[in-house]
């Protein structure tokens, strides 16, 4: 029976492998699309750069319409808070962080689990745990939120809700920061709203604790947009630019070159990662047949994701490089001439 048992588990792991094989070559496709995609992406830091700088002080009916750079202080147009829990102040822009304390996961590739308490923002469905009796995590009950009043950078007015407008300045609390009526009943305690029926030094399984990040007023702020009258709104040229970024207009250019590049790097990492697993689900059903020794197909499959990763790396390279010659008129003429001129030589010679 145990013979029997095993035979009918491995023709299962067969099929499978095949199907896995399949989503493979459909996790390839998309892989390359990826690649191919983030060479193309506009560098919105080159973008804002042949911005015009408008004047903070007046007008210029001349920019109508035109993709427009202004750096002042920022001013919101009202106080703003969260409804439910912080006081209107002087923010323009303001993210509530809410954090759980609860049961966190963590297992081996032996299947051996660890089980810790700890503060999280993403708090894990313990149904899903492999031991979830004595683990349980409830519902968050209170959400991570963003808030955004509208504002002005001298006298030019703007939507700051869509501007992406930074809320990286933590929010000092107080009692007096507290809204009166706020629900769960929250106490204040090391610049957190808590809720819970113990303390934040020790809080229980389910406990919450609220945290606010804010863009004040008065910031020194450069906005980037397309100049409507008097107010700023998204440019929708080669691409949508309408960006809020702290500091002048060159420290927010900067900011911008950075984020291109870092993202760039991690969709090229990403690419990457879906070539080679895609090319091990392709080789999948070649590992599953060693399975009916079990410790024989740990080694072909540990054997495949080592040949697998220099090929996975080729190609990848492969694909940026041919994308970023197609997506760049002056590379692709340059490199178009240079097979041009060898063709032409090797004529030549030929004759």
């Amino acid at each position: 029976m145990k013979q029997r048992r095993a035979r009918i588990g491995w023709f299962e792991g067969i099929r499978a492998a095949i199907a896995g094989a399949i989503v493979g070559a459909l996790l390839f496709l998309g892989a390359i699309a990826l690649l191919w995609i983030n060479e193309g992406r506009v560098n919105l830091a080159g973008l804002a750069r042949r911005s015009t700088v408008a004047d903070p002080a007046r007008v210029d009916a001349s920019n109508d319409r035109a993709l427009v750079s202004v750096t002042e202080r920022v001013r919101a147009a009202a106080p703003l808070g969260d409804d439910s829990f912080l006081v209107a102040g002087p923010f323009v822009a303001l993210a509530r962080r809410a954090e759980m304390f609860a049961w966190i996961e963590r297992c081996d590739d032996r299947s051996r689990c660890q089980y810790t308490r700890q503060w999280s923002d993403a708090p894990p469905a313990s149904a899903q745990f492999r031991e979830p009796r004595g683990h349980h995590n409830p519902a968050l009950r209170v959400r991570a939120g963003r808030y955004a009043v509208d504002a002005t950078l001298g006298v030019y007015g703007f939507r700051t809700a869509e501007t992406s407008a930074p809320c990286d300045e933590r929010v000092a609390l107080s009692r007096e920061s507290l809204r009166p009526g706020a629900p769960h009943a929250p106490s204040v305690a090391q610049n957190y709203f808590y809720l819970g029926d113990r303390s934040l030094d020790q809080p229980d399984v389910g406990d919450v604790r609220l945290s606010y990040y804010a863009l004040r007023t008065d910031t020194l702020a450069t906005l980037f947009g397309q100049q409507n009258g008097s107010r700023i709104d998204a440019y929708q040229g080669e691409a949508r630019l309408y960006r809020l970024l702290r500091g002048d207009r060159a420290s927010a250019i900067g900011q911008l070159a950075r984020e291109h590049v870092i993202i760039g790097w991690i969709l090229r990492l990403m690419g990457f990662l879906l070539v080679w697993g895609s090319m091990n689900l392709w080789l999948a059903p070649f590992s599953a047949m060693f399975d009916i020794f079990p410790p024989l197909g740990r080694a072909t499959r540990s054997a495949v994701a080592w040949v697998t990763l220099p090929i996975a790396f080729g190609v990848s390279a492969t694909v940026v490089v041919i994308s970023v010659v197609a997506h760049s008129v002056a590379l692709l003429v340059l490199v178009l001439s240079l097979l041009a001129l060898l063709a032409l030589t090797q004529r030549n010679r030929g004759r």
